[in-house]
């Protein structure tokens, strides 16, 4: 009769520990089923970069912002149905957000490249690998590597940090120090015109020898 008490009490005791488990509000992965994108999401916005197979459409370092309603994570959801045939666009239709914003070649939502005689200076790729750097429930950090590119007379590499956190309708990008000026932008729409805004955050890239 005792062990049978113990072993009721035993499953109890395991059934509430799982229901206290923190909720996941944030994730960031490559995606090579869908075009080598990398997403990022919390619980209130998403976004990606782009990969190598959407170089020349396009070739751009530029953050695409995903809007959403607030809440659960949706971007596997939305990925998983794009790559059913027939329904890539699924991520374009409204599903209590989609894919509405423009990016082209611009920095789109926040992008980062260097800045010289008044030029912004792209890579010639977009990202080719990607590193997940740690995670927790409320916090991820991961780091996009572009390769080596020519920036006016020097030659730069970008490796861009961005950490997102849950609760903030942005995330927070961070580069390697370096003597260049670096610029970030942000692509504003309005009807079928785009308007940039460059300013010079904190954060440069990387000038190489």
């Amino acid at each position: 009769m005792k062990t049978n008490v113990f072993l009721v009490f035993a499953v109890v005791l395991l059934a509430s520990c799982a229901g206290k488990q923190q909720e996941q509000k944030v994730m960031a992965r490559a995606v090579p089923e869908r075009a080598d994108d990398f997403v990022f999401e919390n619980n209130l916005v998403a976004g990606r970069f782009y990969g190598k197979a959407l170089e020349g459409n396009p070739t751009s370092p530029g953050i695409d912002i995903w809007v959403k309603l607030p809440g659960a994570l949706v971007a596997n959801d939305w990925y998983a149905e794009a790559t059913k045939p027939g329904n890539g666009n699924y991520y374009h239709q409204d599903h209590g957000g989609k894919d509405c914003y423009k990016v082209a070649v611009s920095l789109g939502g926040g992008g980062s490249v260097p800045f010289i005689d008044d030029v912004l200076c792209y890579p010639s790729t977009n990202y080719r690998s990607s590193e997940v750097l740690n995670e927790s429930p409320d916090e991820i950090s991961f780091v996009l590597h572009y390769p080596e590119w020519q920036a006016g007379e020097v030659t730069v590499k970008l490796d861009k940090t961005v950490t997102v956190f849950a609760e903030e309708s942005s995330a927070i990008p961070t580069l390697r120090p370096s003597r260049q000026r670096p610029s970030a932008m942000i692509t504003m729409q309005s009807g079928r015109r785009l308007q940039t805004r460059v300013s010079s955050p904190k954060t440069e890239c990387s000038v190489l020898p």
